[in-house]
């Protein structure tokens, strides 16, 4: 079921980097192209590690958190950018301010009580980490819908950005239900991530394609009319 999935989810990611390449004229494109290159290559490397070594191996978790720590950068570069369209400056700092201490006080909780279950290894510091930047990112893009963009920009602040709580809250159930010694349930649920992928990614590829598609057809109508004037 889990290569199902990642293979939806990369079709869809395609699909979606070819829509955003061709809307050029938007200011967040670049970044959001850059982005979405990145989840690409992660879902893709992540993937085929889990094919050769297994979803549980250590070589799995390696190739996991290394390509993980290009896609936070990316994302936070593109969320930052979100920010940055807000027109006021102190209303922009007090956004990133605000999610950033939200998000400090939220993982050193998390890593406080791993330490304290004595629990706290490397790869969970990274997981609590990473999950932590992805809610960052969310809040951020999610907060700078209260000063809107273009069409495209808001489309993608809105999906970019529960995509990026959604994966980072799951991120940090998972550790939440380790302590709470419910490991099994984790395993079960290791599948979840998978799927918020590819609702997210298959949706924004649809909605901008119907997008593109009626933006070109007023575009070709608007021509037809100057024609005949």
């Amino acid at each position: 079921m889990k290569s199902v999935l990642v293979i939806i989810s990369l079709c869809a990611i395609a699909v979606l980097l070819a829509e955003i390449i061709r809307l050029h004229s938007t200011e967040f494109t670049v970044w959001a192209s850059f982005y979405l290159a990145a989840q690409f290559l992660f879902m893709f490397v992540c993937w085929k590690a889990a094919m050769v070594f297994g979803w549980n191996s250590a070589s799995y978790m390696h190739a996991f958190y290394g390509t993980m720590s290009v896609l936070c950068a990316t994302a936070v570069t593109l969320a930052l950018k979100f920010a940055g369209s807000v027109p006021r400056t102190q209303a922009r700092w007090a956004l990133i301010e605000t999610a950033c201490a939200f998000v400090l006080i939220l993982c050193g909780t998390f890593l406080l009580a791993m330490y304290q279950a004595n629990m706290l290894t490397r790869f969970a510091v990274a997981h609590i980490l990473c999950a932590g930047i992805l809610v960052f990112c969310g809040a951020l893009s999610l907060s700078s819908l209260a000063f809107p963009s273009d069409v495209v920009g808001d489309l993608l602040k809105i999906f970019l950005g529960v995509y990026w709580l959604a994966q980072g809250a799951y991120g940090l159930v998972e550790p939440a239900l380790f302590l709470r010694g419910r490991s099994v349930a984790v395993a079960r649920m290791s599948f979840i991530p998978i799927l918020i992928s590819a609702l997210i990614f298959c949706s924004l590829a649809a909605i901008l394609r119907s997008y593109q598609r009626e933006a070109s057809r007023q575009s070709f109508v608007s021509d037809r009319v100057g024609e005949a004037r």
